[in-house]
């Protein structure tokens, strides 16, 4: 606020029109004793000034302090039902922020359009991040999302099976299709189209919010409508530890949960071992001892793991069944064998009729046709019904060969080649392919490449190949004239290459 000039005061001592006055009341008197009624127009005249000089303090800073103040009251009058049940409390500090900056002019950015959210804007805000965008902003930001994914699914450049999807641009938390905000709703979501009132929250309805607390306890939020994350649930609450062996305590329900850090004790999965850790949440670990087990059907027992308690043999049951013909066929399992199968509802081999039959005679067929599909997987077997397996497919149909230059009619099962050479080159460049009846997969060459090799001696021992081929591997000997000394050298370079000087004694005659 800009200070206003102070407004002069007629009455100051160096006014000369003071002075003129006072001669005037004095009627010429030019001694210099006060009368009383000078006295008592200096004692007023004193409380004026000072009247005057704190209406202009005042003055200066009411404009600001007014905004401080009105915002401090309001921010009072939100979390009064909150500190008025459970009393102050360090988990309102984010909570307030929030709060606190929405009061604040310019304090939030839309981070679409770049611009300020002002107190009157209709608004929607991100439930993960609390970030707050204009409504017409974050609706064009969801469809053209979801537009870009349908382009992609129509052009087959995105996966397939992920379903549509649109994430909030500043924490991109993922929203569904319908989560789209269709219109200006306040903080708690009860009111639409909330008007601004000074005397309110920006965006807020007024009244109390009552959302679900995070994490869920089953009691509601106290503030009234606010921006931000609820804060932690301050009621309290009576609980044991995690293992319950000491008795309960008075905790704050959003942190009931603490350990007495005495061993858990409690029986892990295998039945035989307590837990040893520490008094904690959740569920025990596995146990990590080994003993002895047994089997499913018991019949053989091992060293495992207590963890794994559960485990097969290889021995089949064999026990008879209640029928007295036929034995379990099963591998290694608990309980009872229960009935004998062939004494269940059983069909023909061809699965068109059913029988019910004593477990020692056999499933008769039911004379009709098969009709089972054959391994071609275009036709169906003609034969009575039978318990083997279906024959070959012996229908005659068309077939085009592997190249594709012929056709001709054979029996399904069989495959057609015909005898027409391939005359397309190998990756060698150099040879035709020469396969019969090739479907254009040319196999490499596997001819021997046979040039002579830049030494001049030896040929290439390679696959034929394309390009140069690799140097000779092989290598001379040079000596000297007495060959007491010997150098080794590339093959081919023998005779280019002088012969090395040596230091000893010569031994030629």
């Amino acid at each position: 606020m800009h200070s206003q000039p102070k407004p002069k005061n007629p009455w100051n001592k160096n006014n000369p029109r003071r002075d003129a006055t006072s001669n005037q009341r004095k009627g010429g008197n030019t001694s210099n004793d006060p009368t009383p009624s000078e006295e008592k127009f200096k004692k007023a005249q004193s409380k004026l000034q000072a009247a005057v000089q704190k209406h202009i303090e005042d003055f200066e800073s009411s404009s600001e302090e007014d905004d401080d103040v009105q915002s401090a009251n309001l921010i009072e009058s939100i979390l009064k039902n909150y500190t008025s049940s459970y009393g102050e409390n360090d988990n309102l500090g984010r909570t307030q922020n929030f709060i606190e900056q929405a009061f604040t002019t310019g304090a939030s950015t839309c981070l679409i359009c770049i611009s300020r959210v002002k107190r009157d804007d209709q608004i929607w805000s991100c439930i993960s991040c609390f970030a707050a965008f204009h409504i017409l902003c974050i609706q064009r930001w969801s469809k053209d999302t979801l537009n870009q994914q349908k382009q992609a699914l129509e052009e087959q450049t995105a996966p397939k099976g992920r379903p549509l999807a649109w994430c909030c641009p500043k924490c991109r938390q993922e929203y569904e299709v319908d989560q789209v905000p269709k219109n200006y709703l306040c903080f708690c979501g009860k009111k639409g189209n909330p008007k601004y009132d000074p005397y309110l929250v920006p965006h807020s309805c007024g009244e109390i919010c009552r959302k679900d607390l995070v994490p869920k306890c089953g009691h509601k939020c106290l503030l009234l409508c606010h921006p931000g994350p609820c804060p932690p649930c301050p009621a309290t609450v009576s609980v044991t530890c995690y293992c319950n062996s000491e008795p309960p305590q008075t905790r704050r329900c959003s942190n009931r949960g603490w350990s007495c850090g005495n061993k858990c004790g409690k029986l892990l999965t295998c039945k035989k071992h307590s837990c040893s850790e520490p008094c904690h949440p959740g569920e025990c670990k596995p146990c990590p001892k080994k003993s002895i087990q047994k089997c499913i059907c018991k019949a053989e027992q091992k060293l495992r793991d207590c963890a794994e308690p559960v485990w097969q043999c290889n021995k089949v049951c064999g026990k008879l069944f209640s029928c007295g013909h036929h034995r379990c066929e099963k591998v290694c399992h608990e309980g009872p064998c229960f009935d004998c199968p062939l004494t269940n509802l059983r069909t023909c081999p061809c699965g068109k009729q059913e029988f019910q039959l004593p477990c020692t005679q056999d499933t008769p067929s039911c004379q009709d046709t098969c009709d089972k599909p054959l391994d071609c997987g275009i036709h169906r077997c003609n034969e009575r019904c039978h318990k083997d397996k279906c024959g070959l497919c012996l229908e005659t149909v068309v077939k085009s060969c592997r190249c594709g230059l012929h056709s001709k009619e054979v029996q399904c099962y069989k495959p057609y080649f015909c005898e027409t050479k391939c005359k397309r080159m190998r990756d060698c460049n150099k040879h035709p392919c020469n396969r019969k009846c090739c479907d254009g997969n040319c196999p490499p060459c596997e001819k021997p490449c046979g040039r002579t090799l830049s030494c001049g001696n030896h040929k290439c021992n390679s696959v034929c190949h394309r390009g140069p081929c690799y140097p000779c591997a092989q290598t001379d000997i040079v000596t000297c004239r007495c060959g007491a000394t010997k150098i080794q050298v590339p093959c081919g370079r023998k005779h280019k290459t002088k012969p090395p000087g040596c230091n000893k004694t010569c031994t030629r005659t």
